[in-house]
């Protein structure tokens, strides 16, 4: 790979960076825990408190999944760390699993089910190194057709918004990603702001008011004469009326 042509992700971070000192490590980051048994949410909360974990001030929400799993959300990656290390001590907890300090999550969807991971890998190698991979299944489990991709951090280069694996056109989508709109595909906009898409919308307004004045234009002949009729008779009976 050119590393003269990709932008490292430290530099495409950067550019999307919130204002203030916010660094990367500030934001909002996941954690995912497998228990043995079956915890009610206060429960799992009562659990925290053993730990000696704050969750008050360091969790932002905390979802409840299929299979004995829950996913806590932390507002930092020291928040994150913290909770991983002291769930691992638990006796009530089977699996701890997330995202690493040096790892990035990468979320790749509109997959059909014929693309195979290995081949969603290789893609990603050209930018970095992925280090594994989930299937995103619904509370049925059903394939939604979103895979979320675990890479090491200190290898990225800048990911595409698109991926193409054969004629398959793949959306990929991580935290401090450069923005790209999913219409004209260039960088630099999303799709609400599109100047292509907006000019496009125009054309198109522009196109159904002049196909509805062109049908009105294009009544037959008989029928505007039936119309002009009708008007002179409802003229006359109001001047009879009168």
């Amino acid at each position: 790979m050119d590393n003269a042509q990709t932008s490292s992700y430290s530099t495409v971070a950067a550019q999307n960076l919130p204002s203030g000192n916010q660094f990367w490590y500030d934001r909002q980051v996941e954690v995912h825990v497998k228990f043995k048994t079956p915890l009610k949410r206060e429960e799992i909360y009562d659990e925290l408190v053993k730990l000696h974990y704050d969750f008050k001030n360091k969790l932002s929400a905390m979802i409840q999944l299929p299979g004995l799993i829950a996913t806590l959300y932390a507002y930092n990656r020291e928040s994150a760390k913290q909770l991983r290390q002291l769930l691992a001590l638990s006796p009530k907890v089977q699996e701890v699993y997330g995202v690493g300090e040096n790892e990035l999550k990468v979320t790749i969807s509109r997959v059909p089910p014929q693309i195979k991971e290995e081949e969603i890998a290789q893609v990603i190698k050209d930018f970095a190194e992925p280090l594994r991979m989930n299937i995103i299944k619904d509370k049925y489990g059903i394939q939604t057709g979103s895979r979320h991709v675990i890479i090491k951090r200190s290898t990225m280069q800048h990911i595409p918004r698109f991926l193409k694996i054969g004629n398959v056109t793949l959306l990929a989508r991580y935290e401090g990603q450069p923005s790209c709109c999913e219409y004209c595909r260039t960088e630099g906009h999303e799709r609400e702001n599109c100047k292509e898409l907006e000019r496009k919308r125009q054309l198109w307004a522009q196109k159904k008011t002049s196909k509805i004045l062109k049908e009105e234009l294009n009544i037959p002949f008989p029928l505007k004469q039936t119309i002009q009729k009708d008007k002179r008779n409802l003229c006359k009976s109001k001047y009879n009326q009168d």
